[in-house]
């Protein structure tokens, strides 16, 4: 669910720059699609339109745009982009993005309702979006940066190189994205959040603070979307239905795609595929991120009810970067979902007066916790040929990545008793618990938990709701 702020403020001549840069940047960006697709029969793609009219720069990406495009002209001759005019410098390069996604946006609606008036269900034929603007609403997002940062009472909206930020006087949380409209002859400012993140109104809200010490490693995978251990207790995250989602959705991209090549460019066939693609894949980026939203939500839910203060997530940055594993494998990683999940749950850990932490995850899922040996393994169980301990290989990574932040010198050397673990199940999915609970693949992606103390047991499998006594104040 989706709440907003709005508040008036006093124009100044750094918001009015902005808003006519965005505005530029829509109407250079709607001719020049115009003009490809009358006079050219050439289909401007968003990826190339954001490089041509949001990158200042004449980067690899610019480059290979303009090859796309009938320009006689060789773009090693400029040092910067060309499409990029100086009035459009008058905005950040994110707000510029923001515009070229809105252009597109309303490329689909229009599509949409083309096809509704064709089908009769609607009276009047749209139009495309192709008017120039004077002016366009300038939109920040919340991002890994500094697009939006929030000082004391004080909003500040970042700029760019050479463009200046905007500052407003904001007593409210930070928000998710900030857009700067007009109304009545003065500038507005949306801000909109994410209910989560919002004050619920007085009196439903209980004070929200940590319900013990505990920290709490989490191992991040591919396979289990999440390993997490606080000393006591494992849960593990299942990311069968998430990987069953991406899967969906690379099938429905390549059979449309398939049909879409037969088909004669700007045929009316063609354009009817190319919109039943753009939705069909819009539907299943939404499931995704309500998938993700659902997940984070639960386990950070959890983690809260076990009195865990400290949650420390392995960091995988940079683990895309120059692999090579197999046309499918490099695939399902350039699709893993871990930096959406573990903004997720940083923000949403912090509703719940808990902190986050980032832990390098180099060797912890090789490492013994119990001997210190490394074991290298390509199954979902680990096992270690020198002291014979067994566990779920992403158990012993969360465990390892817990006691890593807790002790940098000495994790590595083995801390639990030297007792003989030995896991319960196999190498497969968890199956279910004695007592009858459900299996993940039952509880569409629910967290798995498991007991131990020092030896270390195999997930077993249980189903859990939210707990909203968490959030909401006792009747």
């Amino acid at each position: 669910m989706i709440t907003a702020r709005k508040k008036k403020i006093e124009p100044t001549e750094t918001i009015d720059r902005v808003r006519r840069a965005c505005g530029e940047v829509w109407t250079q960006l709607a001719e020049a699609y115009h003009w490809l697709r009358k006079e050219h029969g050439i289909e401007l793609t968003k990826g190339d339109a954001m490089a041509l009219f949001a990158t200042g720069g004449m980067t690899k990406r610019v480059k290979k745009a303009w090859e796309s495009i009938p320009v006689d002209v060789d773009p090693e001759t400029f040092d910067r982009n060309p499409f990029v005019t100086p009035e459009m410098r008058g905005a950040g390069v994110q707000q510029r993005q923001q515009v070229v996604r809105r252009f597109f946006d309303a490329y689909d609606i229009f599509f949409e309702n083309l096809e509704a008036w064709r089908e009769g269900r609607r009276e009047e034929r749209p139009n495309p979006p192709y008017r120039r603007k004077r002016y366009f609403n300038a939109r920040w997002a919340r991002t890994g940066g500094s697009s939006i940062k929030k000082e004391g009472d004080t909003l500040r909206l970042g700029g760019g190189r050479r463009v200046d930020g905007i500052e407003i006087r904001w007593p409210h949380p930070r928000p998710k994205s900030v857009e700067i409209g007009w109304e009545d002859g003065q500038p507005v400012v949306h801000a909109v959040y994410d209910s989560e993140e919002q004050d619920l109104p007085e009196g439903l809200i209980r004070e929200r603070e940590p319900q013990g010490q505990k920290v709490a490693g989490v191992d991040l995978g591919e396979i289990y979307l999440a390993a997490v251990h606080d000393g006591d207790d494992s849960v593990i995250v299942d990311g069968g239905k998430l990987r069953e989602l991406r899967d969906l959705q690379n099938r429905e991209k390549k059979w449309f795609q398939k049909r879409i090549d037969r088909k004669e460019e700007g045929s009316n066939r063609w354009w009817k595929l190319v919109e039943a693609k753009n939705k069909r894949l819009r539907e299943i980026r939404d499931r995704i991120e309500d998938l993700l939203h659902k997940l984070s939500t639960r386990l950070v839910e959890e983690l809260w009810a076990r009195g865990v203060e400290t949650i420390v997530i392995g960091d995988i940055t940079g683990i895309r970067d120059n692999i090579d594993y197999g046309a499918d494998t490099n695939r399902r990683l350039h699709q893993w979902a871990f930096r959406e999940f573990t903004d997720k749950i940083e923000y949403k850990a912090n509703r719940y007066g808990m902190e986050v932490e980032f832990e390098p995850e180099r060797g912890t899922s090789k490492t013994c916790p119990q001997c210190g040996e490394k074991n290298s393994t390509s199954t979902r169980r680990y096992r270690c040929t020198s002291c014979g301990l067994e566990a779920h290989r992403d158990q012993v990574g969360a465990m390892n990545i817990r006691k890593k932040y807790q002790d940098p010198d000495g994790w590595s050397s083995g801390y639990l008793e030297a007792v003989r673990a030995t896991a319960n199940g196999d190498d497969k999915s968890p199956r279910g618990s004695p007592s009858g609970c459900k299996t993940p693949s039952e509880t569409e992606g629910a967290a798995v938990s498991t007991r131990a103390t020092r030896s270390v047991h195999s997930p077993q499998a249980i189903s859990f709701e939210p707990h909203m006594d968490c959030v909401l104040a006792d009747p």
